[in-house]
């Protein structure tokens, strides 16, 4: 009954949402004006996310779905590397990228000093 109750107001609050009249302006993060294409990025600020299902645990050495690893483990390390916004790989904790043995079987990823 709940989640019939749920799924029930979603779809008559996205109903509403499309039914708004005119475009109404939208404030870029820089302070005025519409939004647009050409407004720059901020950095900081805060990123509220959701999951369509709830987390099972927050033991990130037991998470087994993706769910529970991304908001966990996910939001909580640095890894070694990162996939930036155009889809390469960059070094992340790593210094540099890795060396590849001739045989390809090992991977020397060297650390920086702390």
């Amino acid at each position: 009954m709940r989640r019939s109750t749920i799924v029930f107001a979603s779809a008559v609050a996205m109903v509403l949402a499309s039914c708004t009249g005119g475009k109404s302006p939208v404030t870029n993060p820089s302070g005025g004006g519409s939004g647009g294409s050409n407004a720059s990025p901020r950095h900081g600020g805060t990123l509220d996310l959701t999951a369509q299902d709830d987390l099972t645990i927050l033991d990130n050495s037991q998470a087994v779905s993706p769910v529970d690893y991304e908001l966990t483990a996910g939001a909580l390390y640095d890894g070694l590397y990162h996939i930036n916004h155009q889809g390469s790989l960059e070094p992340g904790l790593a210094d540099g990228m890795p060396t590849i043995s001739t045989d390809g079987l090992m991977y020397t990823i060297k650390l920086p000093a702390r």
